[in-house]
């Protein structure tokens, strides 16, 4: 298909200032909120994986799409309403776990956050300041900007969070290896706003550029990309809720020229309320034993 993605736009003062946006802060009239300016690429060839989705592989091209039927009641109400149905939620992050680790091989999976997402007029950019700690229960619009969910350092400092002492002593020494991984799912068949993955091969590390996302209590580090005409792009046309999404949005930095992995976002489409885009995304920390990845 062709279509509208919506990229970094590629500027000098990036090498002199560093990209930020701010999250979770009161809205003010003056004052600028980011110093990131974007552009819309049009018409840009996005393939489909539909007839050969079983050759794409995390450890290749940086993700992979997996049949697979949960057994949990995938509604938008039950995400909404986490804070008061949490047991419907925990049980599909769990089986999710057990997803990625019998994908994967992994020794270890980890779930240390998870989305709800709804493209819809209804759906609002920003969450109140005040109700930014439970940003979990709230509907998020799309990801429409190309995005890595964290840059190389911003990786360290995730699991940095979640980790023992004794358990990054074993990442930092060798002895465990780690990868942090999306597992993306609609919860209906994808009729807009699809979800968009590149090739990571085809992705040049000097054309993603570190923004700091700063929230009321910390700052994350993620990644915007430049576009480029040599990139190559997927989607998997009418993804139904039984296909899910496996992508890694971290690991460490290994290639000398590549990325590691794969800058994702929405295609741009028109938002509308007559079939809105809903989808659910988890996050996991996976990690190997040394030599078993």
């Amino acid at each position: 298909m062709l279509t509208t993605v919506k990229f970094l736009k590629e500027l000098p003062k990036y090498e002199q200032e560093q990209p930020y946006e701010l999250y979770g802060f009161p809205v003010r009239e003056a004052g600028r909120i980011t110093n990131c300016e974007f552009e819309y690429v049009h018409d840009l060839k996005v393939a489909s994986a539909r007839l050969n989705m079983h050759d794409f592989k995390l450890e290749d091209c940086g993700f992979q799409y997996v049949k697979h039927e949960s057994k949990i009641s995938l509604t938008a109400e039950n995400f909404e309403m986490a804070g008061n149905q949490s047991k419907v939620v925990l049980s599909y992050l769990e089986e999710t776990i057990d997803l990625v680790k019998q994908q994967t091989s992994a020794s270890q999976v980890i779930c240390f956050d998870w989305r709800f997402r709804r493209n819809s007029p209804s759906t609002t950019e920003t969450v109140p300041a005040d109700e930014y700690n439970y940003i979990r229960y709230h509907p998020l619009p799309v990801g429409a900007t190309i995005h890595c969910d964290f840059s190389y350092d911003g990786g360290y400092d995730r699991i940095g969070m979640h980790l023992l002492p004794d358990e990054l002593a074993a990442v930092e020494e060798g002895r465990k290896r780690v990868m942090i991984v999306n597992a993306w799912r609609p919860l209906s068949t994808v009729k807009n706003a699809p979800l968009l993955l590149s090739d990571r091969r085809s992705i040049r590390k000097k054309d993603l550029v570190e923004v700091d996302k700063v929230l009321p209590d910390k700052v994350e580090k993620a990644f915007f990309l430049y576009y480029r005409t040599d990139q190559k792009w997927f989607y998997l046309p009418d993804q139904e809720p039984n296909e899910v999404a496996l992508f890694v949005t971290w690991r460490p930095d290994e290639e000398p020229k590549m990325a590691n992995y794969s800058p994702h976002g929405a295609s741009g489409v028109e938002v509308t309320d007559t079939r809105p885009r809903e989808s659910v995304e988890v996050r996991m920390m996976v990690f190997f034993d040394h030599g078993n990845e």
